[in-house]
């Protein structure tokens, strides 16, 4: 404390005392009074060096605030408020407006909120409000903007907000970093307390939550005390600064959604539905909207090429019209800005490839593609996915998979409705959500992960996922060992699929009874993340028919959640015999009609449970015998396998 104080009287000195130079000098004096810049300068330095105190100020508040309550277990400080009748709410909206377009009812609700408390007088909780809505329409946006303004007019201290992102919370091990998160939140400066995520909590922690707005205080199941900020678990007894509770602060709570209001207030108790006084939905963005933001985008754009690569980049009317026709309208901004992300990053690209120094750039829509053309030269930018050709790479795909003519018609079945729903998304129509989650059942080698990897393919194509990739796992991946490990484990393995497929071979081995906790948790973990979500991850589970139908009776909702049934039949021996053939063909080699005939017989005369897998082994072995073949006859052909390679006799 004894620097500070020491600087802060010098810094005082400097300003008022006899360090001032224009007082040491005359002709110094007189220079400052008729020289408009040498003022402009010294009052720079004065604005510089009263911030320089004000900042040291606030450092000797905190830890003044810190050691009172560290002492007395409260916190003394908290931000001042102006009277209602001193605030000019009315200007206040129209500066929101100003920053946030698109969104005036939104916005005058907002205000709204804020100005509550102002009229009632609150203690301890301010107000809790809720925005809802799609994604990128301004929710979090309008929030930063009202309280920059807010702090302008000097109606809060500060202009920051404290934020608890929920989904960090997925079971019960994670209370203590909860309540040390909720802690700091709640006692720290500012008068506003951001919950996100609330969907993807553990319900657990939603309970929580709801004691904190319902009781106004939440109690710790544990005694701990406070050491540099941080709760631990107090282990000796009673102490003088152990804490048991939060109390809860003088602040705003704010939760933000991407959820419709209705599903949002699902996940709350009646008790805590009524404390969310404030419900404000925002509205998708229209056309008009969405431009002004485009052409914001596309300056800032132009003005980079123009200072980081000297070039001039123009845009043709058509180009912004194709811009807005074909980024992922349903994100709103958001999904503008990424979109435009991408197009920037090409356009860095090609700069950094070519010299454009002083050259002019002319963004164009040529053969339904955007493009840039550079004198002569014609760079692409995008060029939409034609959905003939997807349909086209599908139907080839399946013309290699030899059977399964009924999971294949069914797939194709679904092909017109995901591409519907593609179309309705992309032009910013309400898309009732499809559940792509999906059961295999059938025997081992029937071709379900082959099914399930072109699947994850297919969906990336048309744009319903966006990886598209094949996390194929098991019990043992899902499962642990240990208390509190099969939740957070579980978990790791669904964020690795997201944006593709989880294909869970035997998922039927996760449930084995009531008594298998762990294996119940596992599966009521799955059944969350499906909801959560929903539209970036598709889980197919695979088994044995009989087993299935059990195992779907571990959990009331699995049943509903796989829709989508698929029964993979037993191989017949002409299609083994087929499958043997494509194995063969990969490797370079073929056989004669003999060969064809002995192996269809073969495969009807063994127990092969319709296993593709074993006309695969059946090749694999007979090239082998091949290679040892053809060491005794070295005029014999090396592309060709003979019966005798197959030994099927033996």
């Amino acid at each position: 404390m004894k620097n500070r104080t020491e600087e802060k009287e010098r810094l005082w000195k400097e300003v008022f005392g006899k360090k001032r130079a224009y007082e040491q000098r005359d002709d110094v004096q007189k220079t400052l009074k008729n020289n408009q810049e040498a003022l402009d300068q010294l009052n720079e330095i004065l604005h510089k060096q009263n911030q320089k105190i004000y900042d040291q100020n606030q450092v000797d508040l905190e830890q003044l605030e810190k050691e009172i309550h560290r002492d007395y277990g409260q916190n003394s400080f908290r931000e001042a408020q102006k009277e209602v009748a001193e605030i000019d709410f009315v200007q206040i909206e129209k500066e929101l407006n100003e920053k946030v377009w698109g969104q005036k009812e939104a916005v005058a609700q907002l205000i709204q909120a804020i100005r509550r408390p102002f009229l009632q007088k609150r203690e301890g909780i301010q107000n809790v409000v809720v925005l809802t809505g799609p994604k990128g329409v301004g929710k979090r946006e309008s929030l930063v903007a009202l309280l920059d303004i807010l702090k302008e007019k000097s109606v809060f201290l500060s202009n920051s907000f404290r934020k608890v992102d929920l989904s960090r919370y997925q079971d019960s091990s994670n209370e203590q970093v909860f309540l040390q998160d909720l802690y700091q939140a709640n006692e720290g400066r500012g008068s506003f307390l951001v919950f996100e995520k609330a969907e993807e909590a553990d319900p657990y922690y939603i309970r929580r939550i709801e004691e904190y707005l319902t009781n106004g205080s939440l109690p710790f199941h544990k005694r701990y005390v406070l050491k540099e900020g941080i709760l631990v678990e107090n282990q000796s007894g009673l102490v003088k600064e152990s804490v048991d509770h939060l109390a809860v602060s003088k602040k705003y709570l704010i939760f933000l959604t991407d959820l419709s209001l209705k599903k949002f207030l699902s996940l709350w108790k009646p008790e805590a539905q009524a404390k969310m006084v404030d419900c404000i939905e925002y509205q998708s963005l229209n056309r008009d909207v969405l431009q002004r933001v485009l052409e914001e985008y596309l300056r800032d754009i132009q003005e980079q090429a123009r200072l980081n690569f000297g070039f001039e980049l123009t845009f043709q009317k058509e180009s912004k019209v194709y811009m807005l026709d074909h980024y992922k309208q349903n994100e709103g901004k958001e999904g503008l800005k990424q979109w435009l992300l991408i197009f920037r990053q090409k356009l860095e690209d090609l700069a950094l490839k070519q010299d454009l120094k002083g050259r002019k750039a002319m963004v164009e829509v040529h053969d339904q593609r955007l493009t840039a053309r550079v004198d002569q030269t014609e760079i692409v930018f995008y060029e939409p996915i034609h959905e003939q050709e997807i349909l086209s790479q599908i139907e080839e795909s399946f013309s290699n998979i030899i059977g399964l003519e009924e999971v294949k018609e069914k797939i194709r079945s679904y092909q017109a409705l995901f591409l519907a729903q593609r179309r309705r998304e992309e032009q910013g129509l309400p898309v009732n959500p499809i559940s792509m989650h999906m059961l295999f059942m059938g025997n081992p080698g029937t071709g379900k992960t082959m099914i399930a990897r072109l699947l994850g393919q297919y969906l990336k194509n048309i744009g319903l996922l966006q990886e598209g990739q094949l996390i194929e796992v098991t019990r043992s991946d899902l499962v642990a060992k240990y208390v509190g490990q099969t939740a957070p484990l579980t978990k790791s393995v669904i964020q690795k699929a997201r944006g593709g497929v989880l294909f869970i071979d035997e998922a039927y081995s996760l449930y084995r009874g009531e008594q298998d906790s762990f294996g119940l948790e596992a599966i009521d973990t799955i059944v969350k993340s499906m909801e959560d979500h929903r539209g970036d991850l598709v889980v197919i589970l695979a088994g044995y028919e009989k087993e299935m139908k059990e195992f779907l009776t571990a959990n009331s909702g699995l049943a509903s959640r796989f829709p989508n049934q698929f029964h993979f039949k037993d191989y017949t021996p002409e299609e083994l015999e087929k499958i043997a053939v494509l194995e063969a063909l990969k490797q370079g080699y073929h056989w004669d009609e003999t060969v064809r005939k002995a192996l269809v017989q073969y495969f009807a005369s063994v127990d092969t449970n319709g296993n593709g897998r074993l006309a695969r082994n059946l090749v694999e072995k007979a090239i082998v015998n091949q290679a040892t073949r053809l060491l005794k006859e070295k005029a014999a052909s090396m592309d060709q396998l003979c019966l005798e390679d197959f030994a099927l006799d033996k």
